[in-house]
């Protein structure tokens, strides 16, 4: 007995079997958790290694380098980040997706614990965490009460905390701002240096005298007893008496006598508050796979006790942000989105089927099917969250469709006789076959999303399974439920125009008869006309297709979501107090808050979190700012930011960026390009150029590189030699140095049970400092007080503040946000500008952030389409035993993919991961109409009908289930295309892809399927009767459309790279003018602009169009008039009350249009014009501006070029001096007059010099390449410098001083500013034409007629003629032009302001030239004096040295003070060429 003949004959054992699935779904739905998104696989661990004092160099080589080498062997590592910051080094691994977590935070631990013993001394235990997209705060809570904050903070952390911590689903909980009670151990260090006391002393002796060391156990008769010492203070006093040391006399000093010990709170790192109020704050993680929203809910309620507890205190949480209200928004909005879509889909139903009964026996698939799905999300820890319950809202159209297809068969078989349980076991065999590979089609097409690996799989694979397991139950219900019901219930519904819905359906079922005879009657002709119906469906794909490479059609990862939420980060310069941060932004936040649109904020001063890490520092803070709900506020999101963002940049010397909160967090840079490299200097270089070329392209904001502040340090340069001789150690003072500026914070002091931090430093008044640090005092080992200067030279630098590393190599990321265009699209112009300027081979660049993940989620969604794709040919393969017809269905695909390109086109969306989920599941949906039209036609086939019959059968018996089912899924998607609702941004994209990829299959697969099968099945035949070929039973349909392209390229004569050149300086200049791409550059954008005034001075002409145009009225249009008679009288009578309907158009309308339009008087034309050509002399402005600065960038590479030379000439000669003065010991030491470490000295001395000469070779390769770049030639040719850089030739080159103030009028910057100037008078009198009436002369000639038939020689074609003038009166715009006018006088104001600056700019370059070249040219005179004296000394050394009586250490200081006399030399001519270059570029000369 089959299935569906078990369950008409045996009801009930059906019901009880879906009672039970029902039971068990509304189980498994009662106990889902809501979340916002799946837990997404992104495996990856942080290693945390805290180094107080550290700098980030030191760190890097010294902790970072050493856990990298270490972590490198473990298992599955996808990439390792390395940042070396002060006082840390974080080390972020992660994982390829199918790592498992917990192994892999093992393995890492076993990995650290390795290389624990090679770390230095202070670096405290690395601290070693997981991290995931998922562990976002689900709550951020600010704290205050009516009590200290130091108490506030204790019970924060040692009470509260511990609670919420132990709430069911919470996991970590975090607290930021407040400081903890700390004991403070104030040396006072005068003290210290009257009785000779060093810091690691005084620190050695507290921490030895403070510990508890377990002894063991002593066993006796009496039992068995524990032995341990009470060692540490339990009491200020025992630690003020505190042996420190004991004097010879015999006396005792103790740590009372040098310092001062109290209680106290420890120096604030981070400062929290709540709408400007200070707090404590609380940031609460959920578990891993815990339910967000009932742990937010549950430690909402443990708050509210608190309060209620502690209201003698008054102590208040405040809630800033929490994540599960935006996830039960969302969850609320597809609900209702959901329930919409039902209501829609049922009202579809009604109206095809006619009868309520046959509704709800349709629709009761959807529950049904569902259910099911609960049961295995349930079973499989799924959870209700955005990628689940917007599945069950798409799959709305599809658990329909089985039904559908099988409940209209059983109507048609019941339509021709059969009662209706003979119809419902009949009507579902027979089409039986058909549901199923529908059906499967549709599972084929998600099940390979659900083995899609990384972050993409993760966050579809519910998503699929859902789909999937719900389409599987809704072809059970199919074949069991919808036949049983209609066995006992179904019923023919009978029409008979009495009731109002019963004349609905007759007017409905009439226009589906209309449209069934429309559509056989196309169907008819494009099966005559194959080629024509194949030709407009291949242009309609090409033209949508090309959408996706016009930029019509942008790319991006995932398109942004509206929260509510933005972040603002700010930054203050390096080496800023935390004090100083927290004023800066307190008046933020004043300002922020008058932002009407702003709810509440959340500030963190020295703390920042931006999605990616953690930042921490004075210098830094965030503010998370809540706004009202979009549907509340005017002004989207990205413009709140920037008012924002402009109104943080009131404060001077700060740095903002706003990020907006989304569904993965702060997005703070989607762009992100990380380059690394062996060199660090190189990557930087490259880093930074490539950070200008991108700065160019449309839609980047605030592009910038993860590592470019450099802090200022002191550096303390130790002379090893002079600290051996004073008895001191590097250690020792490194410790002592540590513990003055730092403080000693290693020890704890137990008071009442609990353990309180102890800090050891000096007093306030006593800590180092830049003015006092070198008098800082150390003791030796002989008790001797030994101050810093004695051995140690301290000097004010700059030091990266953060070093990078990827892969054991230096890296540096270059972020931006994006703003206007889709990321994916600027990523590409990104590739063309490296692709264009390639990088260094020695820099590797990667592609990472959201670009990264596209590429990812593009990739593995591309395989999984091409899986789907041949699944569903298989399943073809398998439904018709052919190998051909197949490909029948599959020719119904790329029409649906044009439909869904113009959809998301025309409603502004991009192509995401979302937008391509819609395009795979289109895919399903497209080719289930073709298997039913493909399958009814070979069912007439065999049944004896000749193709073309077969073909239109098939089309007119399918095409009401196929509109059924196309109508159920589209309607069923608008309220998800036009919802508004929590993260309808990417429900949208998905719903207008199925849209307009269903719509666009439904009219065109209608007509290209059956012509295709046609053509198939022809061919077939064909291929039979010849039996020229040899098949099996298989054929082959390929369709191949060439398109060629002409491709024009412009060359111009490449310059040899053989060739040599020899330049003197101007004639580099000259070359460099010549050949350099940016005068290039300049001289295109000159001629673009003349084009541009072409293109306006074209306005003049007469501008002449034509155009055609052909309407089919589908129903004429209709004029009422009144009635006409004939009164008794015999006269014409109107009555109005009477009117008749007069048809106003035929069938046919054709007319032809020709204007004509010629400007007479157009003021505002005129001075467009004027303003036009005014922009070209602003371009060659410009050019002449570029000229004038490559000239001085050339004159001093050529400088720096002749410097090297001249380097290299003395680093010659010194080795020259070095290698005779070796051959002089050598001699000396056969006639014993030298030692052997004299010869081994000067040996040693030759070697070294050597290495100078290869870097001085390397500087002038160096150099001549930059010069080759600068003036456009090849790297392989070759350049020789004809000038020097001597006294002579600097003699011709000094200018003669000016009398009074020189004249600037020739400098192109200036020149630039008036052109400025002159544009913006100019525009001030376009803007006051646009006042002025304009008078244009017009004609028009007009051809029109119209008819019911085609017949055009039986047309009258009546015509129109006119000319005349056309008047226009600007009378009111609102004051727009009185205001772009005042805006333009501003304009002209600041032009004028910028061109006195610029004046007083040249002023001031051309004082510093004159004043430089003067000191250069003293410096010259001086520098040839000690040159001279260098020489006659080294002489008279050299000749007693050769005589033996002479000292070789003397001969070495006289060749270096020789070489330091030449270099200081050179260094003077130098910079009086230098200088002369700058006279010249403060004048305006270019050439």
């Amino acid at each position: 007995m089959k299935l569906t003949e078990l369950a008409i004959k045996r009801p009930i054992l059906f019901i009880v079997f879906y009672l039970i699935i029902a039971g068990l779904g509304i189980l498994g739905y009662s106990k889902l958790r809501y979340e916002l998104l799946p837990e997404l696989a992104t495996p990856v661990v942080t290693v945390t290694a805290v180094y107080p004092g550290g700098a980030p160099s030191e760190i890097e080589n010294t902790v970072s380098k050493k856990l990298e080498d270490a972590i490198s062997g473990v298992n599955k590592i996808k990439r390792v980040s390395t940042y070396s910051a002060e006082n840390s080094a974080v080390v972020s691994i992660e994982f390829v997706a199918d790592a498992d977590p917990e192994k892999a935070i093992q393995d890492v631990q076993r990995a650290i614990n390795k290389v624990l013993p090679e770390l230095p001394a202070a670096v405290k235990s690395p601290t070693i965490e997981s991290y995931s997209i998922n562990d976002e705060p689900v709550l951020r809570i600010g704290t205050t009460a009516n009590i200290p904050e130091a108490q506030l903070y204790e019970m924060l952390d040692k009470q509260i905390r511990q609670g919420i911590s132990q709430i069911n689903n919470v996991g970590r909980v975090t607290l930021l701002g407040g400081s903890p009670r700390e004991v403070k151990v104030a040396a006072d260090l005068e003290k210290l240096r009257a009785y000779g006391i060093g810091m690691d002393e005084l620190a050695q002796a507290i921490q030895s005298s403070n510990v508890e060391i377990p002894i063991g156990a002593v066993k006796s008769k009496d039992g068995e007893f524990d032995v341990r010492t009470t060692g540490k203070a339990t009491d200020f006093e025992q630690l003020r008496m505190q042996p420190v040391r004991v004097q010879p006399d015999g006396s005792t000093i103790f740590v009372k006598d040098v310092a001062n010990i109290t209680e106290g709170q420890k120096e604030a790192t981070v400062m929290n508050r709540v709408n400007g109020k200070n707090s404590i704050a609380l940031l609460v993680n959920k578990q891993t796979g815990a339910n967000a929203v009932e742990a937010a809910k549950l430690v909402r309620e443990h708050l509210t006790e608190l309060e209620s507890l502690h209201s003698n205190i008054g102590l208040k949480f405040s809630v800033i942000s929490d994540s599960s209200e935006f996830t039960l928004k969302a969850a609320n909005s597809v609900y209702f989105d959901f329930f919409l879509a039902v209501l829609l889909v049922a009202l579809v139903m009604l109206v095809f089927l006619h009868s309520l009964r046959n509704a709800i026996t349709v629709l009761i698939a959807i529950p049904t099917s569902l259910l099911v799905a609960f049961i295995m999300m349930f079973a499989m820890d799924y959870s209700l969250n955005l990628m689940t319950l917007l599945a069950m809202s798409l799959v709305i159209g599809i658990l329909v469709d089985d039904s559908i297809v099988v409940l209209e068969n059983i109507y048609r078989h019941m339509e021709m006789g059969s009662e209706r349980v003979k119809a419902s076991l009949d009507g579902r065999t027979e089409i039986g076959f058909a549901a199923m590979s529908i059906t499967l089609v549709d599972v084929v097409v998600f099940l390979p999303l659900a083995f899609v690996p990384g972050l993409v799989g993760s966050l579809v694979k519910e998503f699929a399974l859902v789909i999937v397991v719900s389409t599987l139950s809704s072809l059970m219900v199919s074949f069991t439920l919808t036949p049983m019901i209609s066995s006992r219930f179904a019923k023919l519904t009978h029409l008979d125009g009495k009731t109002i819905f019963s004349r609905f359906a007759m007017f409905f079922e009439k226009q589906i008869a209309k449209l069934t005879d429309l559509y056989e009657r196309i169907l008819a002709w494009s099966l005559v006309n194959k080629w024509k119906t194949v030709g407009i469906s291949a242009a309609f794909l090409i033209a949508s297709l090309s959408l996706l490479f016009t930029g019509h059609v942008g790319s991006e990862f995932v398109p942004a979501t509206d929260k509510g939420e933005l972040s603002l980060m700010v930054t203050a310069p390096p080496g800023t107090r935390i004090q100083e941060m927290d004023r800066i932004v307190k008046s933020i936040e004043q300002r922020v808050n008058e932002v009407p649109e702003v709810t509440n904020q959340f500030t963190l001063v020295g703390y920042q979190s931006d999605g990616s890490g953690e930042n921490r520092g004075g210098n830094v803070a965030s503010i998370n700012i809540s706004l009202v709900e979009a549907k509340d506020r005017s002004k989207s999101i990205s413009e709140i930011g920037r008012e924002l963002k402009k109104i943080a940049l009131l404060e001077a010397g700060v740095k903002v960026d706003v990020s907006t909160v989304g569904l993965f967090g702060t997005n703070a840079a989607p762009i992100q390009l990380l380059l690394h490299g062996e060199n660090r200097d190189t990557v930087f270089a490259t880093a930074r150029r490539l950070l200008e070329d991108i700065r160019k392209v449309d839609g980047i904001v605030a592009p910038k590189l993860s590592v470019e502040d450099e802090k200022p340090s002191l550096q303390v340069n130790i002379d090893r030699k002079k600290l051996g001789d004073l008895g001191l150690t590097v250690e020792g003072i490194s410790t002592a140095l540590r513990i003055a500026v730092n403080g000693y914070e290693d020890m704890k002091y137990t008071k009442d049970g609990t353990e309180i931090d102890m800090r050891i430093s000096l007093r306030e008044q006593d800590k180092a400092t830049t003015s006092n640090i070198e008098n800082f005092p150390f003791v030796n080992a002989q008790g001797q007080m030994i101050y810093l200067k004695q051995f140690a030279d301290v000097r004010l630098a700059t030091a990266p503040s953060m070093l990078e590393r990827r892969n054991k190599q230096s890296a540096v990321m270059l972020m931006a946000k994006v703003t206007g265009r889709p990321t994916g699209d600027i990523g590409e112009d990104i590739k063309a500008i490296v692709a264009k300027n390639p990088l260094p081979a020695s820099v590797t660049l990667r592609y990472e952030g959201d670009l990264d993940l596209q590429d990812d989620a593009f990739g593995s969604l591309a395989v999984a389409l091409v899986m789907s794709l041949c699944l569903i040919y298989l399943i073809m393969v398998a439904l018709y035993n052919n190998w051909a017809y197949p490909f029948v269905v599959l020719f119904s695909i790329p029409v649906g993919v044009g439909g869904s390109v113009v959809a998301l086109a025309l409603a502004g969306n991009s192509l995401n991961i979302f937008s391509i989920f819609g395009l795979i599941m289109m895919m399903g949906l497209v080719a289930k109409n073709a298997i039913l039209l493909v399958d009814r036609a070979n069912e007439r086939l065999a049944e004896g009908d000749s193709l073309r019959a077969a073909l239109l059968d098939a089309g007119r018996t399918r095409l009401r289930p196929i509109l059924m089912t196309t109508l159920a899924m589209v309607i069923g998607m608008l309220p998800l295309a036009l919802s508004k609702g929590a993260s309808s941004e990417m429900i949208s994209s998905l719903a207008w892809v199925l849209i307009g990829g269903l719509t666009s299959s439904m009219f065109l697969t209608l007509l290209l399927v059956p012509v295709v099968h046609y053509g198939i099945t022809r061919l077939m035949e064909r291929s039979k009767q010849r039996k020229a070929l040899k098949v099996n039973k298989s054929g082959i349909a390929t369709v191949l459309l060439l398109i060629g392209g002409l491709q024009l390229s412009a060359q111009t004569q490449p310059i040899p790279a053989d060739s040599v050149y020899r330049l003197t300086v101007e004639q580099a200049v000259g070359l460099g003018l010549q050949n350099n791409r940016m005068v290039k550059a300049g001289e295109l954008s000159t001629l673009k602009s003349q084009y541009a005034t072409k293109e306006i001075e074209a306005n003049r002409y007469p501008q002449i169009n034509a155009s055609t145009t052909y309407i089919r009225n589908i129903k004429p249009t209709v004029f009422f008039f009144p009635g006409i008679g004939v009164s008794p009288t015999g006269d014409l009578t109107i009555d109005n009350s009477r009117m008749m309907p007069v048809n106003g158009s035929a069938k046919n309308h054709f007319s032809g249009l020709v204007d004509l339009q010629l400007p007479i008087f157009n003021p505002q034309l005129r001075e467009g014009i004027r303003l036009s050509k005014l922009n070209t002399a602003l371009s060659e402005a410009e050019r002449e501006m570029t000229k004038w600065e490559l000239a001085d960038e050339i004159r001093r590479a050529y400088y720096n070029i002749r410097l090297a030379i001249l380097n290299r000439e003395l680093v010659h000669k010194a080795i020259e001096r070095a290698e005779q003065t070796m051959h002089d010991t050598r001699v000396l030491y056969k006639n014993d007059l030298a030692l052997v470490s004299d010869t081994l000295n000067v040996y040693i001395n030759v070697q070294n010099q050597k290495p100078n000469l290869y870097m001085a070779e390397n500087q002038i390769v160096q150099a001549t390449d930059y010069l080759k770049e600068l003036i456009g030639l090849p790297f392989e040719s070759t350049v020789l410098l004809q000038e020097s850089i001597s006294e002579e030739t600097l003699t011709s080159l000094l200018f003669t001083e000016q009398n009074g103030s020189p004249v600037f009028e020739g400098r192109p910057d200036i020149r630039q500013n008036i052109s400025q100037q002159a544009l913006a008078k100019k525009q001030i009198d376009l803007d006051k034409s646009r006042r002025l009436p304009t008078l244009d002369f017009i004609s028009q000639y007009q051809i029109q007629a119209q008819h019911d038939h085609f017949r055009l020689n039986q047309y009258t074609w009546p015509n129109s003629f006119y000319v005349g003038l056309q008047l226009n009166i600007p009378i009111f715009s609102g004051f727009r032009n009185d205001h772009k006018a005042k805006q333009s006088t501003i304009a002209l104001q600041e032009l004028k302001i910028a061109g006195e600056q610029l004046n007083s700019k040249a002023l001031l370059e051309y004082r510093k030239a004159q004043g430089d070249l003067q000191e250069a040219m003293s410096r010259i005179n001086v520098a040839k004096d000690i040159v001279q004296a260098s020489e006659k000394s080294l002489e008279l050394i050299d000749a007693r040295y050769r005589k033996g009586v002479g000292r070789y250490q003397d001969v070495l200081d006289g060749q270096f003070s020789l070489i330091q006399a030449n270099n200081s030399y050179n260094k003077a001519v130098y910079d009086a060429f230098i200088a002369s270059a700058a006279l010249k570029k403060a004048i305006g000369t270019i050439q």
